[in-house]
């Protein structure tokens, strides 16, 4: 009798020992499962951190709380630095000395500061000229003083992801061809090109004139690198009435790919004395004049901003 109820027993452990290791596949073949589903979550989320396209993160913050992404943008133009909206931001207005910061994925590429243009300092970053800013609120311009670093605004970490997402523009560039200097006189010769993919409507020098055109810009200007000293020739410009009023009569259209030749004459207050100088000509756009409603034309989009050409030339 107690032979048969030790056999019973160890039946029972037998069994029991078989119900708890099945119970113990069951949950650890549960696990593996939950296992995988995280390890292909996170896969799934990481190659999604890696697309710009479905990247769901901020790619321009402003303070704490103000996000941006890729589907608010309407396009940036890589040769001034402007990022257009897709809508009105009237609450730009609002911003006193915040901070912003621009991502690529999740990697963060440069911080700066709405900046009151008025201020006697500037940062060492990035900024944002506001009070008053450049441009109507459905686009921002980045600025940047630092000659000796390198500048972050153009990071190719960021223009990648602009292109990936079809909205990165290049925009214009110019460039100083020739510079003939005799005595007070100075003839600038230069190109524009517009190395945009659409065509772009730009202020024409010859249908404004050189007064109304100088209103837009300080033009030709020299910078002596043997003793500090800054040149400027001599402008009068012309404002339109009223000063914030403008023409279309003033653009002409550069297709993309063309370019366009400018010959201006300028005048020194005295001969350029003996030394190293480069010579910078800032060719302007219009800016705060133009609505978000204004932008793009029939046949083209008008042209916001500045670019700058240089040449170093001698005096001896």
């Amino acid at each position: 009798m107690l032979y048969c109820n030790y056999h019973r027993e160890q039946a029972a452990r037998c069994h029991a020992r078989k119900v708890i290791d099945k119970v113990l596949i069951k949950l650890n073949a549960m696990k593996l499962l939950q296992l995988l589903i995280i390890f292909g979550l996170l896969s799934v989320i990481s190659c999604e951190k890696n697309d710009p396209q479905h990247f769901s993160g901020p790619v321009f913050k402003i303070g704490d709380n103000v996000e941006f992404n890729y589907n608010d943008f309407e396009l940036y133009d890589s040769s001034t630095k402007i990022l257009y909206f897709k809508s009105y931001h009237p609450e730009f207005l609002n911003y006193k000395d915040p901070e912003f910061t621009f991502f690529a994925d999740t990697v963060l590429i440069h911080s700066g500061y709405f900046w009151p243009a008025y201020s006697s300092a500037f940062p060492s970053t990035p900024f944002i000229s506001t009070n008053p800013f450049h441009y109507q609120n459905h686009a921002l311009g980045f600025e940047y003083l630092i000659q000796n670093k390198p500048d972050p605004r153009n990071d190719s970490r960021l223009m990648s992801a602009f292109k990936e997402n079809n909205l990165l523009h290049a925009g214009l560039s110019v460039s100083i061809e020739s510079l003939i200097i005799d005595g007070t006189q100075v003839s600038l010769s230069c190109i524009v090109i517009n190395h945009d993919k659409d065509d772009l409507y730009i202020l024409d020098y010859n249908k404004m004139g050189t007064n109304l055109f100088h209103y837009y810009t300080n033009g030709l200007v020299f910078v002596n690198k043997t003793q500090p000293e800054i040149v400027y020739c001599i402008i009068n410009s012309q404002s339109p009435v009223p000063y914030d009023s403008w023409k279309m009569d003033w653009l002409s259209l550069l297709k993309s790919g063309n370019s366009i030749q400018l010959e201006i004459n300028y005048t020194l207050a005295n001969p350029l004395k003996n030394g190293t100088y480069v010579a910078y000509f800032n060719f302007p756009g219009l800016n705060y004049q133009i609505s978000k409603d204004e932008l793009k034309q029939e046949n083209g989009r008008i042209w916001l901003g500045e670019v700058t050409g240089s040449k170093i030339i001698i005096i001896q």
